[in-house]
């Protein structure tokens, strides 16, 4: 994550499917909430069955209420498909139903040594909506709340709409490519949806950054790929 570069330790562990990326602020710390205090906000039930259902529309499937849902998704995961994220949810929301049955809404919380499963383990974090984090640093000392969402591969359509709405309150957004794929085809989507929100963003406020630009073999590599970017 580039947050934990910016903040020089790993805060923002981050799960490896999209479809269960997790919503992080990093927020300074108050009287009430001290260094390490972590809530975990589980999302209630019309989020999770909106989610589900998110992830059953494209085998034709909607589910009425969480109660009828397993019984879709064991149909759906019986079948061989070429859509992999989406049963990829299915699949963690399942393997997790048991053990956050009747916790939907809930706030937990925990401390920065045990709330990465959250974050990371996709039958956990398919059930979380954001989790905030109060830590103690050189930039939340100056009042400033990192948020860290998730990227603009998901397939979720609710994930590039929260992405939205933290891009209109947000001082600065920070748009991370990544040198091996640089400016994909998923960011350039995510972009053009971006320019179509009236007043969604100023230019002056965002900045593009290129992670990972240690990969590059030669300057002359690197410098390419920065023209590639600042074309597109």
């Amino acid at each position: 994550s580039f947050a934990n570069a910016l903040l020089g330790e790993n805060l923002l562990p981050v799960s490896s499917n999209p479809t269960t990326a997790v919503i992080q602020k990093i927020l300074p710390v108050t009287q009430a909430r001290p260094h390490g205090t972590v809530r975990v906000h589980l999302k209630d039930e019309a989020m999770l069955l909106a989610d589900l259902n998110r992830a059953l529309k494209p085998f034709e499937k909607e589910a009425k209420s969480l109660e009828e849902a397993p019984a879709l998704v064991e149909a759906v995961l019986a079948r061989a498909s070429d859509l992999r994220q989406q049963q990829a949810f299915l699949r963690a929301c399942e393997k997790g139903r048991e053990a956050f049955s009747g916790k939907a809404g809930a706030t937990i919380e925990c401390t920065l040594a045990d709330f990465a499963a959250y974050a990371v383990d996709e039958d956990k974090a398919c059930f979380v909506e954001e989790i905030e984090i109060y830590t103690d640093c050189e930039l939340t000392r100056k009042g400033i709340t990192l948020v860290d969402t998730p990227g603009a591969d998901s397939i979720n359509a609710r994930h590039t709409d929260l992405s939205f709405r933290f891009i209109r309150q947000s001082d600065a957004i920070l748009f991370v490519t990544y040198y091996n794929h640089a400016f994909s085809h998923a960011d350039s989507e995510f972009l053009v949806q971006l320019g179509r929100v009236k007043d969604a963003f100023e230019m002056d406020k965002m900045f593009f950054i290129v992670n990972a630009i240690d990969l590059a073999e030669s300057e002359e590599d690197a410098s390419d790929v920065l023209a590639y970017v600042r074309e597109n």
